[in-house]
């Protein structure tokens, strides 16, 4: 009976310590490929002071990333990639790697941190919970772009030959294609510069600018959302 009583105590305590790793939200960084750390369980909660500065992220060539919650990015589409992020925060509450060809960048803390991000190509970004990116230079052939939750993307100085755009929950957007289909929803914004043809599904109280002589193709307009030349 002792035995058992023992065992059960400790199965227990380690059932504990690991509901508490979980809930304390920490993300583990990796600056050479793969991270194991868990996505965390909170958002925008303040994290322990601590600092990582000129972190060098290595891996895989990437075309797809993904920037989550408290990050500020600035992207290219360069030469040769290079990823190097700073914070304010402990290493191991952020997670940053390279997994196949998706470099994720992934906070839970309210500090923001930053990324300087050159890729050789570029196929798809998702900027979510509150993040923001904005690029400098570049070009794509085939996009897809996802920014919700608050976020910010400026990307019209990458201009893609095909931009599939989904904007969503008060998330605002700036993009360049020749032919562009964007879906936006809860009030998000944005503009765009299309030479070719721009499909537009819209809906409570988006609103999105255009410019480049574009033709309108599909229009979708739905509960006060509004499709503006500018």
């Amino acid at each position: 009976m002792l035995r058992r009583n023992v065992a059960q105590r400790t199965t227990c305590i380690a059932a504990i310590t690991t509901l508490l790793f979980v809930l304390s939200g920490c993300i583990t960084i990796n600056t050479g490929g793969s991270s194991s750390g868990g996505e965390g369980s909170g958002l925008g909660g303040s994290c322990p002071d601590g600092s990582f500065s000129n972190k060098e992220i290595t891996g895989g060539q990437v075309s797809n990333l993904v920037f989550d919650g408290s990050w500020d990015v600035n992207f290219k589409v360069g030469d040769e990639q290079k990823i190097v992020v700073s914070g304010t925060v402990p290493e191991d509450a952020i997670k940053a790697n390279i997994s196949d060809t998706t470099l994720t960048l992934q906070s839970r803390c309210s500090q923001r941190s930053t990324a300087d991000v050159t890729v050789k190509s570029i196929s798809g970004i998702k900027v979510n919970n509150s993040a923001s990116a904005e690029a400098s230079s570049g070009s794509a052939d085939e996009i897809a772009v996802d920014v919700d939750n608050g976020s910010g993307l400026k990307m019209d100085k990458v201009e893609a030959k095909k931009a599939t755009v989904k904007v969503d929950n008060g998330s605002t957007a700036d993009f360049a294609a020749t032919d562009a289909t964007v879906t936006m929803n809860n009030g998000s914004s944005g503009s765009a510069v299309v030479s070719g043809t721009l499909d537009v599904d819209m809906d409570n109280g988006s609103n999105l600018t255009y410019t480049g002589g574009a033709k309108i193709g599909t229009q979708n307009l739905k509960n006060g959302s509004n499709l503006n030349p500018g």
